[in-house]
């Protein structure tokens, strides 16, 4: 699908389609020979501590992908399991907008335990169900093995939008500790952090990382490129010089007086 969004053979209706951005997108990451570059991305989110989030290259051994799982309470657009290699994991749900908000929102005018989904924050909802013990199934692992469990908010948005994460987190069950565990992604830095790895030593790596990030630039989802300082720029020439024309005030000869009087208007 990638290549049809390239080549503009996608169907203007689908263009701001999160679900074929996620799967143009981070799909393409899934044939990467290394779990090193999604681990790099990764690394550029934030929590609502303003930490970011924290884990070694050298220790991820996998990663594995699973797209639009059905969870208890929801359906998060991936899911990815880091594998340590040690033999544990670091489970990553990874939330994608792209013009868009979160699908929806804490209703309060509902009592909380008669809430259903659609009245239900959606970050929250997927955030507990990433610690429900029925999530071990999908990838058939017992919860001692997962090391860590986090959700990434990824959007287009140009700040930290604080006050959504800040929102979700305050309906999430405080013993989850979302605080920390909860983050945002920019797509702008998601761009970036691709750029980095150009012209790496493996072909295929390089087809798929040229690729998503021409699709990225397609969406106007990359940051400033800042500016080619490699590039010559010569000095000005230019200089101040007298007009002999006019050299002084006085040059400008007599001029008439202005004839003015205020006329008052009889009403």
């Amino acid at each position: 699908m990638i290549q049809a969004e390239l080549n503009g053979k996608v169907p203007s209706s689908l263009l701001n389609s999160e679900d074929l951005l996620t799967s143009s997108v981070i799909g393409a990451f899934r044939y990467l020979s290394t779990p090193a570059i999604i681990v790099s991305i990764l690394q550029n989110s934030i929590n609502l501590n303003y930490k970011n989030f924290k884990l070694s290259n050298s220790l991820i051994k996998q990663a594995q992908y699973y797209f639009w799982p059905s969870l208890k309470n929801s359906e998060p657009d991936v899911i990815i399991l880091l594998e340590n290699a040690d033999g544990y994991f670091h489970l990553v749900c990874v939330e994608v907008k792209y013009n868009s908000g979160k699908s929806s929102y804490e209703d309060e005018s509902v009592e909380s335990i008669d809430r259903k989904n659609k009245e239900r924050d959606q970050l929250a909802r997927q955030f507990e169900d990433l610690h429900d013990s029925s999530v071990y199934s999908l990838f058939k692992i017992t919860g001692e093995k997962i090391a860590s469990t986090s959700l990434v908010y990824l959007t287009n948005d140009a700040s930290f939008p604080y006050n959504d994460l800040e929102e979700s987190c305050s309906f999430i069950k405080k013993h989850l500790n979302a605080r920390s565990n909860l983050y945002w992604l920019s797509w702008k830095n998601f761009h970036n952090e691709i750029k980095k790895f150009q012209n790496i030593e493996n072909n295929q790596d390089n087809l798929i990382l040229t690729d998503t990030q021409r699709l990225l630039e397609r969406k106007e989802l990359f940051g400033f490129f800042g500016f080619n300082l490699n590039s010559n720029v010569r000095a000005s020439a230019w200089k101040y010089k007298s007009n002999s024309l006019f050299s002084n005030w006085e040059e400008l000869g007599d001029t008439n007086k202005l004839k003015w009087k205020y006329r008052r208007v009889k009403r």
